[in-house]
């Protein structure tokens, strides 16, 4: 099996996850906002935003696991790349 849907895959995965980061970070502003003006009722609860934060948490684990899966899979891809262009080199 090629390592390159496998790749693709957690590429995918680290755009959907800052993707998530993205809006989360979005809605926590857009409360600040409006905490911040008067007249404008906040939207989250600090149990809300305590939930958001810790989905971010999680969100930045996971990507930074990604990353690490990423690195060790160019790493795999260059042995491979290499050892290819050995073989063909004995030819």
């Amino acid at each position: 099996m090629s390592p390159i849907p496998h790749i693709n895959s957690k590429a995918e995965d680290v755009q959907e996850i800052a993707e998530a980061i993205n809006t989360i970070a979005r809605l926590v502003n857009d409360d600040l906002v409006r905490k911040a003006s008067e007249g404008i009722d906040p939207f989250l609860s600090d149990a809300e935003l305590g939930g958001l934060m810790l989905a971010v948490e999680h969100l930045s684990t996971r990507a930074g696991d990604l990353a690490e899966d990423l690195y060790d899979d160019e790493q795999r891809l260059a042995k491979l790349a290499t050892q290819h262009n050995d073989g063909e080199g004995k030819s």
